[in-house]
């Protein structure tokens, strides 16, 4: 090769040497930017209110960084993310009688999002307030309607009796013979919400126990 090819091959190299080193810096710059660029990111909805009940939810994500995260800050609600744009949020039943506040966080490469979350409180509500038996004693039924939940009840009076079936309550009351009227209560309950239903039962005139009961009704009347 003569020294003037030589010398062209040689400026030639240079030249390419010089491009690529070039090509490889602009590349990094412009890698460097794009991954220091503030992402884009809108969500579908601000804000949940879901019911008592347990329920789910989905909230739809626009961002151009599809390696966003989403997470939640309380025990009784989860998210999770399902592709690129949206999540699913899912919420345990709420059977307290106040209402709970949580939040959602999506974050997109720096760029953050907020989901606020207020589920209902529970509520309960019974057929009646209060019941009453003849003397003789007798049932009645008391229902119990919460929005979720289940219910139990109780009583401290030891002439009524409580039996359930689901979430209707029987209510029994035995036979009075004490001459005198009587009245007791039933709690019916779900979760920290407490209805009271207030039970009466009538007396026997006393007449009539010293007349069926007259040893017993000598003595004095049975309190």
């Amino acid at each position: 090769m003569s020294d003037a090819k030589a010398k062209k091959f040689s400026k030639f190299k240079a030249i390419t040497v010089f491009f690529l080193i070039f090509l490889t810096l602009m590349t990094a710059s412009f890698g460097a930017l794009t991954a220091n660029a503030a992402a884009t990111l809108s969500l579908g909805s601000s804000s949940l209110y879901p019911k008592a009940s347990a329920t789910t939810s989905t909230v739809s994500v626009s961002s151009s960084y599809k390696g966003w995260t989403v997470t939640d800050n309380v025990s009784w609600m989860s998210v999770s993310k399902t592709g690129y744009y949206s999540f699913v949020v899912s919420v345990q039943a709420n059977t307290s009688a106040s209402s709970r506040t949580g939040t959602i966080t999506v974050n997109a490469n720096g760029t953050k999002r907020y989901v606020s979350v207020k589920q209902s409180a529970n509520s309960m509500t019974v057929t009646t307030s209060s019941t009453s038996f003849a003397p003789v004693g007798g049932s009645n039924t008391i229902t119990a309607k919460p929005v979720t939940g289940s219910t139990s009840a109780s009583t401290g009076s030891s002439w009524l009796t409580v039996t359930k079936s689901g979430n209707k309550y029987t209510v029994k009351a035995a036979q009075n013979l004490t001459g005198s009227s009587r009245s007791g209560t039933v709690t019916v309950k779900c979760g920290s919400i407490t209805k009271s239903v207030t039970s009466s039962r009538a007396r026997i005139p006393l007449r009539s126990v010293q007349r069926r009961y007259p040893q017993r009704s000598a003595a004095r009347p049975m309190i």
